[in-house]
This record gives structure tokens, C-alpha cells and sequence, in this order.
């Protein structure tokens, strides 16, 4: 097995961990982690018509943005299919850089409304309160913002940067 074999199933693997088993951002007593999105991305398809009069956006608009959501949960799978397939690993890869820096970014200085755009990945209990997902709240957090982001955005982050990187390396 070659360094980008190596590669590309290190960072699926932090990836997988980062999206199901650490928390992104806390805001207020909730957590928001893929486990919060698999839980509430059913009510969100159901009440799309309502999220959408909240985001002030056409309907359809939500479905699209839907299919990223299911895209990213399984970027890191995609990851490590990017073993057999370049194109898919860097797919993998842009989900997760794209998420990181998107909360990075929002975190310095959410609006009062962010809970209507990130509802979504938000969870109070997890699968084992106080345990899954794991929660490390590292900053930055704005000044005005609710927001505090914890290392889950990292680790997404850095998986999703090695898995980019190992899709662009020679083919062992």
C-alpha cells in the first residue's frame, strides 16, 4: 500500500470521526455534529416550504441545499472510495473543507436569526448525553456571536485538506 492509499483512508477515517463522533459548534445548551443532522434531516425535507418563507428563498432552493447536506455525510465514504477514484476523492474532500470553513467564517459573527440556517445540525441530547458527540469547545467565537466553535471543525477540517491532498498524489 502506497502513501496515497495510506493517505486517503487516514483522512476518510478523521473525516467519519469528525462528522459523527465530535461537535462542530455549540450554540446555547445544543451541539451541532452530523449526528444532530441525521436526526433532524427528515423535518427539515417535511417543513421545507416553512424554512424556506424563514430563509426568504424559493422552496427548491432547500432541496438542493438538502442533496450538499446527504452529500456531506457521506464525504467521508466518498473519501475512501477516492482509493479507486481521484474525481471522488476530491468530491469527498470539498464537502467537508467547504463545511469547516463555512462555520469557521459564520462562527465570528452570527446573526440573532442563525438558528433559522442551522437548526438543521442542531441536537441537545446526542446518542450518549455528554458523550457522543464529543464536545471541546475551542473558539474563536465573535463578539456578538452565540456561537463557539469546538474541535470537531478542526478535525473536519484537516481530514477533509488530507484527503484533497492524497486525491492529486501519483497512484501507487
Amino acid at each position: 500500500m502506497g502513501t496515497r492509499s495510506v493517505l486517503c483512508i487516514i483522512s476518510g477515517i478523521i473525516v467519519l470521526a469528525a462528522t459523527f463522533l465530535l461537535t462542530w459548534f455549540t450554540l446555547g445548551l445544543s451541539n451541532a455534529s452530523g449526528i444532530g443532522l441525521i436526526k433532524n434531516i427528515s423535518d427539515y425535507f417535511v417543513n421545507a416550504e416553512l424554512i424556506a418563507a424563514l430563509w426568504d428563498v424559493p422552496s427548491f432552493v432547500l432541496y438542493i441545499v438538502g442533496g450538499f447536506y446527504i452529500l456531506f455525510l457521506a464525504s467521508g465514504v466518498l473519501i475512501l472510495l477516492g482509493l479507486k477514484s481521484r474525481v471522488v476523492a476530491i468530491i469527498g474532500s470539498l464537502m467537508p473543507i467547504g463545511m469547516a470553513i463555512a462555520i469557521l467564517f459564520g462562527s465570528l459573527d452570527m446573526p440573532a436569526d442563525i438558528i433559522n440556517y442551522v437548526e438543521v445540525f442542531l441536537d441537545l441530547e446526542g446518542l450518549i448525553p455528554g458523550i457522543l458527540p464529543y464536545t471541546l469547545e475551542i473558539g474563536p467565537s465573535g463578539a456578538l456571536s452565540l456561537a463557539t466553535v469546538a474541535l470537531g471543525t478542526y478535525v473536519l477540517l484537516v481530514g477533509g485538506v488530507l484527503g484533497f491532498v492524497s486525491a492529486f498524489m501519483d497512484r501507487d
